[in-house]
């Protein structure tokens, strides 16, 4: 596992056996293009005074959600931190609004639909000042194929913008199961001037605390 220090951040690499808890009626395909015109400009941004009861607590941000049952049950348990997940796919968001209307939304959780290559940046600036405490990217879309490596949402410009608004001390968690993946965004973080990686014990297990 590693354990990225910086003037500004953390992020935490590292493997977890991902499995995803999706019906054929709720999947759409997985490597969506965030070039297609359908998936830029979007964005609607709501009033986080009404999504979240507390809008003045801290704040943790999921990027590539899905489903985002992960983030769903760690909101419920935990009331003192506000939830955010953005997720491109319209169908997946689409499926946990049906659900929510179903057993309702906990108020300290949503997921908005974003493109995170174009949307990050607006996302980041519309938050109550000074919430955002931390931010998780876990297991992003592989796109294995050589042409679609330009839809990877963790290249350079996604590093820079996190370094650019995060504040200090702010963790950032990272997880993926696929070398490539890990060797890659070990080198973009590592040469963005902003993080600074310490190696750790590998055998320990990876988890978000």
């Amino acid at each position: 596992m590693y354990t990225i220090k910086s003037l500004k951040s953390k992020l935490f690499l590292g493997r977890q056996k991902l499995i995803y808890p999706f019906s054929k009626r709720e999947l759409q395909r997985g490597c969506l293009n965030p070039f297609t015109r359908s998936n830029i400009d979007q964005l609607v941004l709501p009033d986080w005074h009404q999504i979240f009861i507390t809008p003045s607590q801290p704040l943790h941000l999921d990027l590539g959600c899905g489903l985002a049952r992960y983030l769903r049950s760690t909101a419920t348990n935990d009331p003192t931190h506000n939830y955010l997940g953005l997720e491109l796919r319209s169908k997946v968001v689409q499926t946990i609004r049906s659900q929510e209307e179903i057993i309702g939304r906990p108020m300290n959780f949503y997921v908005l639909r974003a493109n995170i290559m174009f949307d990050l940046p607006r996302v980041l600036e519309s938050l109550p000042s000074g919430t955002l405490s931390s931010v998780s990217v876990l297991f992003p879309e592989p796109y294995f194929k050589k042409r679609h490596e330009k839809r990877h949402f963790v290249d350079q410009n996604f590093v820079s913008t996190l370094g650019t608004f995060l504040s200090s001390g702010v963790p950032v968690y990272f997880a993926t199961d696929l070398l490539a993946i890990r060797k890659r965004a070990l080198e973009l973080f590592e040469n963005s001037g902003f993080f600074v990686i310490k190696e750790e014990d590998w055998r320990k297990d990876w988890h978000v605390k």
